[in-house]
């Protein structure tokens, strides 16, 4: 692969010496990088028209959650060349997660989702996986739930046809009760996709990786921790300890993981129509 010609400016004049594909996710295509001065990189490569400015949007996710005092990779480079975008952050070998590194980084995610703005959105739209994801500024979480991440999404399944009308309908009964069923709260910065894949334990440490972040609720950050498994208890516990949620937030789960839920259904299908049902049905 031709790596630009600007990637390593500032960084090192050593040539390449060793690049080795890695597992990344679905969407980007990624490497391990080792130039002759034995200096390592993580580089992250997609298609620029496909996916508009998709590594200039991660790197200010990261920047803002780093600032809040969650670990993240550092970005070195972000290259925008003819048909392809390059994304260049630290290299942090996965492995070495301990009961104290899930202790940390549930304090770390309490602490951020404790970095409060006057409204809910953020300055700039992103992308949740390989989504576009609104972000919209509202001074009302039903607002902007609903119109930033409830409504764009079923329309674009009932597009592709895997949600009946009758689905619809029961979304929306379901969006008309959000302050009946959703306690209030600040504008709270939250990393928004917020899997286990996306806790990286790398030395001891567990980093945050690929955010979608925006100021939402907070729960809507451990909602999707338990969608596909559960967070270690050592991080919850650590959580709860340093911001408590409000009372019954387990319970609120369903509401929240219909975002990430239509958000699957959209990029991988049928599968994940069921998970869907039942938590509408829940909920409902």
């Amino acid at each position: 692969m031709k790596l630009p010609s600007t990637l390593f400016n500032g960084l090192s004049e050593a040539p390449l010496a060793q690049l080795s594909a890695v597992s990344g996710g679905s969407i980007n295509d990624c490497y391990h990088l080792i130039l002759a001065d034995h200096q390592e990189f993580f580089l992250k490569v997609n298609e620029l028209s496909e996916f508009p400015h998709m590594f200039q949007k991660e790197a200010s996710g990261l920047a803002l959650l780093r600032k809040a005092g969650a670990l993240t990779p550092e970005v070195f480079t972000i290259v925008e060349e003819e048909e392809h975008q390059y994304l260049l952050l630290s290299w942090h070998p996965p492995g070495g997660e301990t009961a104290t590194s899930h202790q940390e980084a549930g304090i770390s995610l309490a602490r951020m989702h404790q970095i409060y703005d006057t409204h809910f959105g953020l300055d700039h739209d992103n992308y949740m996986g390989s989504l576009e994801q609104k972000n919209d500024r509202y001074t009302e979480f039903m607002d902007f739930w609903a119109n930033c991440r409830i409504i764009p999404l079923v329309e674009k399944c009932r597009d592709l046809t895997y949600l009946s009308r009758s689905d619809t309908q029961q979304i929306e009964r379901i969006l008309s009760r959000t302050n009946e069923i959703i306690p209030e709260t600040k504008p709270s910065l939250i990393h928004g996709d917020l899997w286990s894949g996306n806790f990286h334990p790398s030395g001891g440490k567990i980093m945050l990786i690929d955010p979608a972040v925006a100021f939402s609720h907070p729960e809507a950050d451990l909602a999707m921790m338990h969608l596909f498994g559960k967070p270690a208890t050592e991080l919850m516990h650590a959580y709860i300890a340093e911001n408590l949620p409000v009372q019954g937030f387990e319970k609120r789960f369903d509401f929240f993981n219909i975002y990430p839920l239509l958000v699957h259904l959209i990029l991988f299908g049928a599968p994940y129509y069921a998970d869907l049902k039942e938590k509408l049905k829940r909920i409902s």
